[in-house]
């Protein structure tokens, strides 16, 4: 049973870089695979060969189940509710199941970190590699099979690569875990690097291809590559060149993710006065998609403040609570209708706000607080062990991971709830040594 559960975890932190292939809609090929782990995970705590889950875990699933479930007194649609909070409920177990088997398995942890460490790599050099094909080769096959997104910013406009996770928020997000584990490894395992491939080669790879997604979600790779470098101080050469290097693109892509969200409620209009020498720069009254959903998940909280409209519902119902005066160009300029309004609010915070209330927000900042507090208190511990460099990665990660929820839904993301079950275990460890 150990050895399936351990060939089960690997295979899902794997696939977790494979969104392409969809059934349904949303299912993906590691959900599968998951819920064949969460079969014989079960099978396992009735036989006891594996650990029950932790009392604090067993606390923050009950906590965040519940707000979930207060959530439906609000709903308008209790159908669509109750299959968000089955979704909910997957995301939550994820959290749930690994950080059960980890417990259980103390070698499955660094198994785990280096799967999510070859996908990474792996997924960023299809990326590079379908870029070039589709830009300078024009072999168009790679289009729909990395769904490159062409989009217009305000800048340039040019494909998107979303690589194997399919979007490029997604692909970014993921290598914000993967960045991490590139640091694991390369830290464990320094003479595997230069047999099989070298710690900057890993990292430029990544960062490359990553960069050609061109999103504000760079700004929490960037930062989660400063927090990890500084919180382990290593004095090798290799830190004293890439300390500097993180820092300052964090603090450069966190200024354009500032100016960017700026600039999408107040867009700017340039205008050279037609070669009379009256250039000028004005605000632009239209204000971006993203800040009509930020202001109609405000509105939606301030008429439902305690527990929200209810779970899944913001994509069918903000159009209600838009000020359509306000936003009657922004409403033009989209395909926004009334009778199709589905999109989500593009903020893990807001969406929360807004659909579990005061509640169900409070209970995800409990966690958040309970994670950074425990990983606080792990930093006095002993910095030497393999476990407690790992443990200054993976909560450079969830630094990461928390500053781009403010611009994407983080908290839907499945690899997100197993980075939390990773750091959760190696906290705990830190602790311990």
């Amino acid at each position: 049973m150990k050895r399936l559960i351990s060939v089960l975890s690997i295979s899902y932190a794997a696939l977790l870089s494979i969104s392409l292939f969809k059934f349904g809609g949303k299912a993906i090929l590691a959900d599968f695979v998951f819920c064949v782990l969460s079969a014989v995970w079960l099978v396992g705590i009735v036989l006891k060969k594996v650990r029950f889950p932790a009392r604090p875990v067993v606390f923050i699933a009950g906590a965040l189940i519940l707000a979930n479930v207060l959530s439906f007194l609000n709903s308008v649609y209790m159908r669509g509710s109750i299959l968000n909070f089955a979704g909910s409920i997957y995301l939550i177990l994820i959290f749930v199941v690994f950080s059960s088997v980890i417990s259980s398995d103390a070698g499955l942890f660094f198994k785990i970190i280096k799967t999510i460490f070859f996908a990474a790599v792996v997924v960023s050099v299809i990326g590079i590699s379908a870029v070039l094909g589709y830009r300078l080769l024009g072999i168009m096959e790679f289009s729909p099979l990395l769904l490159l997104s062409s989009t217009r910013t305000t800048v340039v406009s040019f494909p998107r690569l979303g690589s194997t996770l399919a979007l490029p928020e997604m692909f970014i997000n993921f290598s914000i875990i993967g960045l991490a584990c590139t640091m694991i490894i390369w830290y464990m395992n320094k003479d595997f690097f230069k047999v099989i491939l070298s710690m900057y080669l890993s990292i430029f790879i990544i960062i490359a291809a990553n960069m050609l997604a061109y999103s504000r979600s760079l700004a929490g790779l960037f930062l989660t590559g400063a927090v990890g470098s500084f919180l382990v101080r290593a004095k090798d050469r290799f830190y004293r060149f890439i300390v500097p290097v993180f820092c300052v693109l964090a603090a450069g892509f966190m200024f354009m993710s500032i100016a960017t969200s700026i600039w999408s409620v107040y867009p700017l209009t340039f205008d050279l006065g037609s070669g009379q020498g009256n250039a000028r720069i004005e605000f632009n009254r239209t204000p971006d998609i993203r800040a009509m959903l930020k202001d109609a998940a405000l509105r939606i909280t301030a008429s439902h403040p305690i527990f929200g409209i209810g779970q899944g519902m913001f994509p069918g119902n903000f159009i209600d609570y838009i000020d359509k005066d306000k936003y009657k160009a922004t409403l033009a300029l989209s395909s926004i209708t009334a009778e199709r309004p589905a999109i989500d609010p593009h903020s893990s915070y807001f969406g929360t706000l807004a659909e579990t209330g005061i509640i169900g927000f409070g209970a995800m900042a409990a966690l958040i607080v309970y994670l950074i507090g425990r990983s606080i208190r792990s930093f006095a511990c002993s910095d030497k062990t393999d476990i407690a460099f790992a443990h200054r990665w993976l909560f450079a990660a969830f630094i990461g991971y928390l500053l781009n929820a403010i611009y994407v839904d983080i908290f839907t993301m499945r690899f997100f709830w197993l980075a939390l079950s990773l750091l959760y275990y190696s906290e705990g460890e830190t602790a311990h040594t």
